[in-house]
């Protein structure tokens, strides 16, 4: 299904080129990408900031608005979100003033990556519906294209995954007429839906393919993602030592990158590498610094994954009221966002800790929806490996 794939710059080298005519801006912005590349990241957003100011003196709204990005991107990338969304904010309200839809509905875009970020799945899938009918009823073939690959996630967060397969062949197809979407990005969501199939090999085989691509990049924050995925992916096959061995690197990267969401990410396998590996307190170390981080970020699904791994050290340690405890308190997230797969699994950790612990009509309660969740899982099961069949 997946045919032929294109390679694009990364945001800063776009950036740079979109800047190209500028005369003496160009050097300052060939010094942001450098001090990005090293990690300098409040060197690079000051360098940002003096463009902006600049463009904004001289009435050049194009060149502000890329500079908005970009400091909008490093504010996305260090959990400073309250930042990042009164960038997105002041540059879809300059877009709507001047009559720019397109600049209008990237700004959209990135906002409901924030939603998708924060788990807040259907404000997200909403969002996006919209900017794909928006990009695609300006022609803008690369922004549909990035719209329906950013879609293709949450869909697959939501369970969909014959949908979210649809939207990354839809992406594709626009591809082969000419959009640029990012190559390591594609490779990482086929590795996430093999993953979703439980389907490890294959899951592997396109996150080393997103992890090749990454690497060409000189943006850590493009390789630090990858590397936690192959960390999950390691650990769902039981080989701890090989995701102790991803996340020593993907959090290296996102602690040089200033980035707390990826911190909070790597964290979270390292602690889950830890619990398999029967390292109980430093498992619960990292678990712990890793809600602590989620939480700082208002990064909620993130937190309840770390939950949920502080449930299962206190089950695996014989504290089975402060194991029922944490389950209940991540549970709680994965139900208001309507992920049937993840609240099956914790249903099924609960209900033999509720029987143990003498609460026998909870348990029965949570066996029935279980049962539910059950035929809903394998039904989707059975679709998705229908549309990869096919």
């Amino acid at each position: 299904m997946i045919k032929r794939l294109i390679i694009v710059l990364p945001l800063a080298a776009c950036l740079l080129a979109a800047f190209a005519p500028a005369g003496a801006g160009d050097a300052r912005l060939a010094e942001a990408q450098a001090l990005m590349q090293r990690g300098e990241v409040d060197a690079a957003a000051g360098l940002w900031r003096e463009v902006a100011t600049d463009a904004a003196s001289r009435g050049d709204a194009e060149a502000r608005d890329q500079a908005r990005q970009a400091l909008a991107s490093l504010a996305f990338q260090s959990g400073d979100y309250e930042t990042f969304t009164a960038l997105q904010q002041a540059r879809r309200s300059d877009a709507l003033a001047r009559g720019d839809a397109r600049t209008e509905a990237d700004a959209r875009m990135e906002l409901a990556l924030l939603e998708r970020r924060r788990g807040h799945l259907a404000q997200a899938r909403s969002a996006l519906d919209e900017v794909i009918e928006r990009f695609r009823a300006l022609d803008d073939r690369s922004g549909e294209g990035r719209a329906l690959t950013h879609q293709a996630l949450v869909l697959l967060n939501q369970g969909e995954f014959a949908q979210a397969l649809d939207a990354l062949d839809r992406a594709q197809e626009l591809q082969r007429q000419g959009a640029q979407i990012e190559l390591d990005r594609t490779y990482h969501y086929l590795g996430l839906l093999h993953r979703s199939l439980h389907d490890n090999e294959q899951a592997r085989r396109y996150l080393e393919l997103a992890l090749v691509q990454a690497r060409a990049h000189a943006d850590p924050m493009r390789v630090a993602p990858v590397l936690g995925s192959l960390a999950r992916v390691s650990n769902d096959a039981d080989e701890f030592a090989a995701a102790l061995r991803h996340t020593d690197e993907s959090l290296a990267l996102a602690q040089r990158a200033g980035s707390v969401p990826g911190q909070a990410y790597s964290l979270l396998e390292r602690g889950r590498a830890l619990l398999g590996l029967e390292r109980f307190a430093e498992a619960r170390a990292a678990l712990e610094d890793a809600r602590r981080l989620s939480e700082r970020v208002s990064q909620d699904r993130t937190a309840a994954d770390a939950t949920f791994a502080l449930g299962r050290v206190a089950r695996a340690e014989g504290d089975a009221s402060g194991a029922l405890r944490l389950f209940r308190e991540a549970v709680a997230n994965y139900e208001a966002a309507s992920d049937a797969p993840q609240t099956y699994d914790a249903y099924r950790q609960m209900i033999p800790l509720l029987r143990e612990l003498g609460e026998h009509a909870e348990a029965a309660r949570l066996g029935e929806a279980a049962l539910e969740l059950e035929q809903q899982v394998a039904g989707r099961n059975a679709a998705r490996r229908v549309a990869l069949m096919e």
